[in-house]
């Protein structure tokens, strides 16, 4: 098998658990394992010579693949994305909780004018029992 120059801080691609970085190794040659990190913080151990992975960067800071700058652009993009999302329900519901108070102030501003209308006609029917009323 062709060996692979894995080292602590590689990036690397595996076809089912995706992108991930390595961060501890046991052994060497054929029987060499693998630590990786992938994706919120899930590790895996592997044994390097049947993992079959794409080395994607070698860890060092003067190496720049293409690949892993639109990855990381991808990632941004869809962090925006979600975060807009998020602003746009937060708007929603902050407009819907702002339409109920505002129903529920008219509610209760509808509720004192009947009572005051009742009270207004409780007066008049008290003021004018048995005698004879006009009405104003």
């Amino acid at each position: 098998m062709k060996k692979l120059p894995l080292s602590i801080g590689t990036v690397i691609n595996h076809a089912k658990f995706g992108i991930g970085t390595i961060v501890n190794t046991e052994g060497s040659g054929d029987s060499m394992r693998i630590q990786i990190k992938f994706h919120e913080d899930k590790t895996k151990w592997l044994i390097a010579s049947y993992a079959n992975l794409t080395i994607m960067s070698n860890g060092t800071s003067d190496e720049v693949d293409p690949a892993i700058l639109e990855l990381k652009r991808e990632t941004e993009n869809l962090k925006n994305s979600l975060n807009f999302e998020q602003e746009i329900r937060w708007r929603n519901e902050a407009e819907k909780d702002r339409k109920k108070s505002e129903i529920k102030t008219w509610l209760v501003i509808a509720g004192f004018m009947v009572l005051l209308a009742m009270a207004y006609v409780a007066q008049d029917e008290w003021l004018c029992n048995g005698y004879d009323c006009i009405a104003v």
